[in-house]
């Protein structure tokens, strides 16, 4: 089997798993995921972190959004553009969030600011399936692929459930190793 479909059907799995999550152990996965990036030094550090609003049964960012809300930091989220590239922009305010590409919230045309990759000091990065050496598959677009190696200041961190997990990660040449992924019951670091 070629590695594009073994990627697929991983891909295919860990979507399925994260959908069968009740809505109450959902709740309670988020919270000890945000508790794990709390406690992670690079969290801590961080000024400026990348985020992304959830779909379609992703793990949710909003509980790590407050803890760095409420730690001063700033919060980005990604616009996907056309061309498949992706930029980092801070919204005025999380009122200024519209459905972009895919119907994924992002910041509102006119009411953003943009920020340079190698400013960001944490890239939150959504995850359909994992392995412990750091590997992930996304949706298939491959805008984080393209965007983390321009991030050379940042930290790398997935956020998945434990059940999105497998023993080998299908990957090619330009998929990005991750510095950690985080799930509700650990943080696997990678590097």
């Amino acid at each position: 089997m070629a590695v594009q479909d073994i990627k697929q059907q991983q891909r295919t799995v860990g979507i399925a798993v994260r959908s069968t999550i009740d809505a109450q152990v959902r709740a309670r996965y988020h919270a000890e995921m945000r508790q794990h990036m709390a406690a992670l030094p690079e969290f801590q550090a961080a000024k400026v972190l990348l985020s992304y609003c959830a779909v379609r049964g992703e793990a949710d960012t909003a509980l790590i959004e407050q803890e760095a809300y409420r730690a001063g930091k700033e919060v980005a989220y990604p616009i996907c553009g056309n061309d498949g590239k992706m930029i980092a922009a801070i919204p005025e305010s999380t009122a200024w969030m519209n459905p972009g590409r895919y119907g994924i919230l992002e910041p509102a045309a006119g009411h953003y600011r943009i920020v340079p990759p190698e400013e960001l000091d944490l890239i939150v990065v959504p995850c359909t399936a994992f392995d412990e050496n750091g590997l992930r598959i996304g949706m298939g677009g491959g805008y984080y692929d393209r965007y983390l190696p321009l991030c050379r200041n940042g930290f790398f961190a997935a956020l998945a459930y434990e059940g999105q997990k497998v023993e080998t990660v299908a990957a090619e040449k330009h998929d990005v190793r991750l510095d950690a992924v985080i799930t509700e019951k650990m943080v696997y670091r990678v590097r």
